[in-house]
């Protein structure tokens, strides 16, 4: 939302409240991935820079091999469990979201997923829509 043309005032504001609160803002890569597509599909040059600038202040989360591991689980036991989050033959980034998530716990005293995607997120990690999250 945040580098898309028409990224809400609301949403802005915010994130600009919860940096100046001292949260960290970090960017897992598979965000980014799915993100960056998306800006290039629809061609998006502007957007595309300014995601690209983001890592100067929001850091990117790298894919590791543990958060590939962590992710195979997820997706293994979601399905076991018959909840999966996304067609079997998906990549399902939501898992690898999640297991990015879970990966980076360890570090801090708190990790929150904000986004809009809810239903598949919060059965793996706390995850809170963005309009709804507050510290």
């Amino acid at each position: 939302m945040l580098v898309h043309p028409r990224s809400p005032l609301e949403f802005e504001n915010r994130l600009a409240a919860w940096i100046a609160s001292g949260a960290e803002i970090l960017v897992p890569e598979i965000a980014y991935y799915e993100v960056r597509r998306e800006l290039r599909r629809l061609n998006l040059k502007g957007a595309l820079r300014e995601l690209d600038a983001l890592p100067e202040s929001m850091p990117y989360l790298p894919i590791t091999t543990a958060i590939i591991v962590r992710a195979s689980e997820l997706w293994a036991d979601l399905r076991r469990g018959g909840r999966p989050s996304a067609d079997a033959a998906a990549l399902d980034g939501d898992v690898i979201l999640a297991a990015t998530a879970l990966d980076i716990g360890t570090r801090f005293d708190e990790v929150v997923v904000v986004t809009n995607n809810l239903r598949h997120l919060e059965q793996l990690v706390r995850a809170s829509r963005w309009d709804e999250f507050a510290l």
